[in-house]
């Protein structure tokens, strides 16, 4: 304090307290770095990438190698992370979690990119710093798959239609959602086709807090069963399953406004659903669909099931398990929703 005194009397003297106030600025800029800044990076295949063993020292983590070199661990009471080398997935608490580039080995050490950082690690690790502005009752837009003319995905033999399925479920999760006080509206209550374009316009002229849009899944390959949820992906990286750089992958879109809470949303209902429903985890993975490109408030899209499969389609036409599906996803609505009532509960303190 003393020389700090000192140094203004000086500056005053010589008429440099404009030049003081800056070097002040400056000292104590250094003593306010942020997640991002404190933690070592490397330059990878043009971009920014970042060390996963700094990072475990950020939040307090265990870390090392396991599977003979093969795997980096991160872990905590609460949270435990596995990164395979030369790999667009993480696993987090054993959830599969797409990444936009691939993870790097140099010397030891294995590197994650500081997008991949940023947007999806940090916002998983520190969900508890959720926060919106937004006020109850909530408002949700529930997006029932295709419709009309477009049948979506179907299984011949139980007589199964994706579009007549998702519009069930949403009516379901509609009542539940309702009982618990939310405000909820459907892109659509009938058999109707709907552009896609219509149904994100949809949300954003209802000034929805959260828009759902719920699919049934299906595959070539009909042993393929599981869940699987789907957010938007951030400017700059290729989307699940891309390998290659497109021209969306540069374009921003309004969806990407919400990339933090995209992603705590994702992970929160993908978790629920899994666990309420003993599926098979598909993970937590990143596209840019019309419905979320243009969307002014969070949002994903969730498959349920696979009606290809033919265990998996025999339960979906059970109205037993598409009740069991609508209420894992209040229960993944409500978590997230509660995450942002700590946030904040920790304003009003």
């Amino acid at each position: 304090m003393r020389l700090a005194k000192a140094c203004y009397v000086m500056c005053s003297y010589r008429g440099l307290r404009n030049l003081f106030c800056v070097c002040v600025v400056i000292v104590f800029s250094l003593f306010l770095f942020d997640r991002f800044s404190s933690v070592s990076g490397k330059e990878f295949e043009g971009r920014s990438y970042i060390d996963l063993g700094t990072v475990a020292k950020e939040f307090g983590m265990r870390s090392g190698w396991t599977m003979n070199g093969e795997m980096y661990c991160l872990r905590t009471a609460s949270n435990q992370i596995d990164a395979l080398i030369d790999s667009r997935c993480l696993f987090i608490n054993e959830m599969p979690v797409s990444l936009g580039f691939r993870t790097i080995k140099a010397r030891g050490r294995l590197y994650l990119s500081e997008d991949d950082y940023k947007k999806t690690l940090v916002p998983l690790l520190e969900m508890e710093l959720l926060e919106a502005d937004i006020s109850e009752p909530y408002r949700i837009v529930l997006d029932a798959a295709h419709g009309g003319t477009d049948t979506g995905a179907v299984n011949a033999v139980y007589g199964l239609k994706e579009k007549d399925l998702s519009l069930d479920i949403c009516k379901r999760l509609k009542i539940l959602l309702e009982a618990s006080g939310y405000q909820v509206s459907l892109t659509r209550e009938q058999d109707v086709y709907l552009p896609l374009k219509n149904r994100s316009r949809f949300a954003n002229e209802t000034k929805a807090d959260l828009f759902l849009s719920i699919h049934l899944n299906a595959a070539m390959n009909k042993e393929v069963v599981g869940i699987e949820t789907f957010v938007m992906t951030p400017v700059g990286q290729r989307s699940t399953g891309r390998s290659l750089t497109e021209a969306d992958d540069l374009k921003y879109f309004k969806g990407n406004d919400f990339d933090y809470r995209n992603v705590c949303f994702g992970y929160l209902l993908q978790k629920t659903l899994v666990t309420r429903m003993n599926a098979t985890d598909r993970g937590l993975k990143r596209a840019r669909f019309a419905v979320l490109k243009d969307l002014e408030m969070p949002g994903l899209l969730t498959e349920l099931g696979f009606l290809s499969n033919s265990e998996s389609a025999r339960r979906l036409g059970n109205e037993k398990t598409r009740q069991l599906l609508a209420e894992g996803l209040l229960e993944g609505i409500d978590s997230y929703y509660h995450f942002l009532k700590i946030r904040d509960n920790k304003n009003l303190r």
